[in-house]
């Protein structure tokens, strides 16, 4: 890319900017020119202290407002995972004129998926129990368990999510806010006019892979499938989001 672009990274479900770990590195690797926003949404990490809105549109403007107030960038592209997405989406949708691209990561909405796809049951309940959980390093690495399949990387990665937990706790009531957010989320009434990349892990446990997949067909949108990562596919497998976004932009732009 040979022109500055900012580009927006937004979080899932009870998970803060510092989540993204190594993935904002190889990103900026692929987009050196880019100025990247890493938000916390409403209720975590350095928003810790608010209240968390119940619905992905109060989420939306809560967002927009501080991006706004804070840097104002034009063109924007957003990169999102999860809840996240949810956020994405809608933001799209409801202001066309903010973005120009947008890539969305093992994400759904009550229209792709029904209450078992969107969260499978088992591991549902065990990252629920994790988040409610008082045990810190129990809780990360619970919700670790669930979120990522590469077993190799998750003694670094508690080591660092323990710690973020610790120096910025969540409220559990934010944590409902926000699953009552993504669970009333659905698709918006019209195609957005913003191209968008659809990113899905074929091996999500938490999500159900065809929850992308529907998103995608709905109103064929750009997938790519990685074959063996978790839910958080930017944890897995940093580097081959940052290509798949960038031969992507490329090919908007050609």
């Amino acid at each position: 890319m040979n022109h500055r672009e900012s580009w927006v990274f937004l979080r899932g479900l009870a998970r803060e900017s510092r989540h993204w770990g190594r993935f904002v590195n190889d990103f900026k690797r692929r987009f050196p020119l880019a100025d990247v926003h890493l938000l916390d949404l409403p209720g975590t990490g350095q928003r810790a202290q608010e209240k968390s809105p119940s619905t992905i549109s109060e989420i939306t403007d809560a967002l927009r407002q501080t991006l706004v107030k804070k840097h104002a960038p034009a063109n924007l592209r957003l990169l999102s995972i999860s809840l996240g997405s949810m956020v994405a989406l809608d933001w799209i949708a409801r202001y066309p004129e903010d973005c120009s691209a947008c890539v969305v990561i093992n994400t759904s909405t009550r229209h792709t998926g029904s209450p078992l796809d969107r969260f499978n049951l088992f591991s549902g309940l065990k990252l629920v129990g994790a988040f409610l959980g008082k045990d810190v390093r129990k809780r990360e690495q619970s919700i670790l368990s669930v979120v990522s399949n590469r077993r190799e990387t998750r003694r670094e990665n508690l080591e660092a999510w323990v710690q973020y937990a610790k120096e910025r706790p969540m409220d559990w009531k934010n944590i409902l806010r926000q699953l009552q957010a993504a669970s009333l989320f659905g698709l918006p009434a019209t195609r957005p006019e913003t191209p968008v990349l659809v990113l899905r892990s074929a091996k999500d446990r938490l999500v159900h892979p065809a929850c992308s997949e529907r998103l995608a067909q709905w109103w064929d949108f750009s997938m790519k499938t990685h074959p063996t990562a978790g839910h958080d596919l930017s944890l897995d497998d940093p580097e081959w989001v940052a290509s798949q976004v960038y031969e992507w932009t490329v090919n908007l732009e050609t």
